[in-house]
């Protein structure tokens, strides 16, 4: 990568280096909401509750982990978890 105006290289494999980690930052943020959004998913079918309107429809990483489990998949895996019948 090349300088930027008058800065040295150091400096910018830095802030590149920085913006990796803020970035896997995120990442495990967003996979940790997911992950808390599929057990309160899962909570909420086996106690036989409905969702709010948010939950059915957000975008956010919580709410895509909260419809995982509610509607037991999780598509992150890449399979479907097989209900319990009795």
């Amino acid at each position: 990568m090349a300088p930027i105006s008058g800065e040295t290289g150091g400096r910018v494999e830095a802030v590149t280096v920085i913006d990796s980690l803020h970035s896997r930052q995120r990442e495990s943020e967003g996979k940790a909401k997911y992950a808390q959004g599929l057990a309160d998913g899962s909570a909420v079918r086996a106690r036989g509750l409905s969702i709010t309107s948010y939950l059915g429809v957000g975008i956010d990483e919580y709410c895509k982990g909260f419809r995982a489990g509610y509607y037991d998949q999780d598509r992150r895996a890449g399979q479907t978890h097989a209900r319990a019948t009795s």
